[in-house]
C-alpha cells in the first residue's frame, strides 16, 4: 500500500484499520459462532481484543449460553469491547445484486501495461537485498519495509562508494536507535547519501576514529551540514601526525612505569591500558592502529 502510495498506512492515525472475527468451539463440536470487532486500530490492539473475546466468549460457553452472532466495538482505552448490532445474516441486510453496475473485463493488454508501472515491491527488494548484497534476512526486511529508507539505501548502494555492508551496519545500527528512541521516521530525519557517504571517506582516510564517526552521524541525522563542518565544529580531527603521537606515548609510558613493567613481564593486558591512557591524553583524536605501533615500539 506504501510502495503504491495507496495510503501511508499510519494506524495511530486511522488511515487504516482492520476488523477482527473469534469463534470459540469445543474440540469435536461444529465450529462456533462469530463475533465481529471493530474499531481496531494497532496490531497491539488486536491482540488485546483477541484475548478478551475470547475470554467473553468462553466464560458464556462455559455457563451454558450460545454465542449470538454480533458486530462489537472494541475500546482499546477501556480493554473491551461493546455490542453494536446483531444483525449480521445476508437476508437482514436486504442485499441484492446492483442492476446499473454491469460486469467489468480488463484486457491482457491492459493489466501488462499497468504491470509495467509498478515499482519494484517489498519481497523483491528483500530477496534482492540478500542475494546481490549479502546482508541478512533481517536487515533486509528492515529496510525493504520501509519505502524511504529502501530508496536512500538503494541510492547509498547506487554510489559504489563503500560496500552495502557498510550502509546496512550504519542503518541497523546507529539510524535504526535514532528512529527508535525518538519514534520517528526516516523521512523526519535529515540524512542523506553525500553526507554519509563523506562521513565514511573520512573515517576511511582516518581522519576522524570510529567514535567520533558516531558523533557526527548523530549530527547528520538532525542538521543539514557539511561533514568537514561538523568535523571542524566538534574537534574531532583525528591525531595523525606521528611526532605528536610519539611524543604521547612518551608521555604515557613515562607516568605509567608500572604497566610498562608488567607487559615486559608478560602481562600482554597491560598493552590494552596504555593505548587507553594514550587515548584519553589526546581525547580520542589519537589514531588507535598508530598509536599501538607507537607505543609497541617504545616497549620493545
Amino acid at each position: 500500500l506504501r510502495y503504491l502510495d495507496i495510503c501511508d498506512c499510519k494506524m495511530q492515525e486511522g488511515s487504516i484499520r482492520c476488523d477482527v472475527n473469534v469463534s470459540l468451539n469445543r474440540q469435536g463440536e461444529q465450529l462456533g459462532t462469530r463475533c465481529e470487532m471493530k474499531n481496531v486500530n494497532s496490531f497491539s490492539a488486536v491482540v488485546r481484543a483477541i484475548d478478551y473475546e475470547i475470554n467473553r466468549q468462553s466464560q458464556l460457553l462455559d455457563s451454558g449460553e450460545d454465542i449470538v452472532q454480533q458486530t462489537r466495538r472494541w475500546d482499546d482505552v477501556k480493554g473491551r469491547s461493546f455490542l453494536m448490532r446483531t444483525k449480521e445474516n445476508a437476508d437482514d441486510y436486504r442485499y441484492f445484486p446492483e442492476p446499473d453496475i454491469p460486469p467489468v473485463y480488463i484486457d491482457q493488454q491492459r493489466i501488462d501495461k499497468l504491470a509495467l508501472s509498478i515499482p519494484e515491491l517489498p519481497n523483491r527488494k528483500l530477496f534482492r537485498y540478500i542475494k546481490e548484497y549479502g546482508i541478512d534476512e533481517k536487515s533486509a526486511e528492515y529496510i525493504a519495509d520501509d519505502l524511504a529508507l529502501s530508496g536512500f539505501f538503494d541510492d547509498c548502494c547506487g554510489s559504489k562508494k563503500h560496500s552495502p555492508k557498510s550502509y546496512c551496519d550504519w542503518i541497523m545500527g546507529e539510524l535504526a536507535k535514532h528512529m527508535n528512541e525518538r519514534d520517528i521516521a526516516f523521512t523526519d530525519t535529515k540524512l542523506t547519501v553525500k553526507g554519509l557517504n563523506d562521513m565514511l571517506d573520512a573515517a576511511a582516510r582516518g581522519e576522524i576514529s570510529s567514535s567520533a564517526a558516531k558523533k557526527v552521524f548523530d549530527v547528520l541525522l538532525s542538521k543539514d551540514k557539511a561533514v568537514s563542518d561538523i568535523i571542524d565544529d566538534l574537534g574531532l580531527a583525528q591525531i595523525s601526525d606521528d611526532e605528536a603521537l610519539k611524543a604521547i606515548a612518551d608521555r604515557v609510558i613515562k607516568e605509567n612505569k608500572k604497566s610498562v613493567s608488567d607487559y615486559k613481564n608478560g602481562k600482554t593486558n597491560a598493552l590494552g591500558f596504555l593505548i587507553g591512557q594514550c587515548m584519553k591524553v589526546s581525547k580520542g583524536k589519537a589514531d588507535p592502529v598508530k598509536m599501538k605501533e607507537i607505543i609497541l615500539s617504545r616497549l620493545v
